[in-house]
């Protein structure tokens, strides 16, 4: 197995941390949402060091998607995949949603 050398939040991924942040911040505090900023940003960063320790997301093991593994901050899940040296975090979304319904847009291209 390739050693694995960082963790990347391309585009939706990298929104969809930035929006929670500032969702936080606005209806609670910005203390909160520097404690979940920073524990996520904390959670995908020890994925470099075990790449392996999510597990396939439910929600795409039912459709046989299994390319994908996921961590929790919760309640927000972290759905990520691994590809040569690097993590790429696919999303970040609050686990109280509708997960198969975000899940199946994201993977088709849509929001």
């Amino acid at each position: 197995m390739t050693k694995i050398n960082k963790v990347i939040f391309p585009g939706k991924a990298y929104k969809d941390l930035h929006s929670l942040y500032y969702y936080i911040k606005e209806n609670d505090s910005q203390q909160a949402a520097n404690k979940i900023y920073h524990g996520i940003q904390k959670q995908c960063n020890e994925l470099v060091q075990f790449p392996q320790k999510g597990h396939v997301p439910p929600e795409l093991e039912r459709i046989s998607v299994y390319s994908y593994l996921e961590i929790n901050f919760k309640p927000y899940r972290i759905i990520y995949r691994t590809s040569e040296d690097t993590i790429i975090i696919f999303g970040i979304f609050d686990g109280r949603r509708n997960m198969t319904d975000i899940l199946t847009k994201r993977l088709i291209g849509q929001k």
